[in-house]
């Protein structure tokens, strides 16, 4: 609401960078996960 409808053109880019940002480091791997959608934990 606050960026309007810049906001709806940069959220989608923005959370495919940050995700993509995220899968390179085994740290933050699970919540690159989270953005994608896929929460689901794996069992070993």
């Amino acid at each position: 609401m606050i960026w309007g409808f810049i906001g709806v053109l940069l959220a989608a880019p923005l959370t495919a960078i940050i995700r993509i940002s995220f899968e390179r480091f085994e740290t933050t791997k699970q919540i690159a996960r989270l953005l994608e959608g896929k929460i689901h934990i794996k069992e070993s």
